[in-house]
């Protein structure tokens, strides 16, 4: 079986800051926070892992929504789970909301109005749903779907409108739907 992580590089336990590379501006962050492997890049110590893979990972490929305070956490690799955080309680630590329907990676995820709406993704396509974050315990609902499946594209929210942008399936295009009166559906933009 091929393992990708093992080509990606060659991690060691040890490594030697020599003074003929220098140090990121950032590198005493990354040492705090874990970093396990380097590279070097420009005469500069870079991190290229935090000791975890899979995780870095699904770090990656989740999305991510503020509303009122708090910071959502949706989806990942086989996941369909939402957490939150409330950046002006953070002591309390992460709590969990309603899981999506279904699992959900690359994602575009955006707030408004107190609802956290998900769309696409790998395994979701076009399909649209959204959480009253008012009224929590109700669940996820569906919206509209998108005219295109998209995945790893933008979602944002202007002027009453959720718009989806480019991504992998979309290419350059954008769509809007109308969150006001979301039973028209979507509706491509110029």
């Amino acid at each position: 079986e091929y393992d990708i992580r093992s080509k990606i590089m060659y991690q060691t336990s040890k490594i030697v800051i020599s003074p003929r590379v220098r140090k990121s501006p950032y590198f005493d962050s990354t040492m705090k926070y874990g970093a396990s492997a380097f590279t070097i890049y420009n005469h500069m110590y870079m991190p290229t892992s935090y000791g975890d893979p899979d995780a870095e990972y699904n770090r990656l490929i989740n999305g991510v929504a503020v509303w009122d305070g708090k910071l959502f956490v949706v989806g990942g690799y086989r996941r369909s789970t939402v957490e939150y955080l409330d950046v002006t309680e953070m002591k309390q630590g992460w709590k969990s909301a309603p899981s999506m329907k279904r699992d959900g990676k690359c994602l575009g995820v955006a707030a408004w109005n107190g609802k956290l709406f998900v769309a696409g993704g790998y395994g979701k396509g076009s399909s649209v749903e959204y959480l009253d974050l008012e009224q929590i315990g109700h669940g996820w609902k569906s919206a509209p779907s998108m005219t295109i499946k998209r995945r790893c594209h933008g979602l944002a929210v202007y002027n009453n409108k959720l718009f989806a942008v480019g991504g992998t399936g979309g290419g350059t295009s954008v769509e809007y739907l109308n969150l006001k009166q979301m039973g028209q559906g979507w509706k491509s933009a110029p």
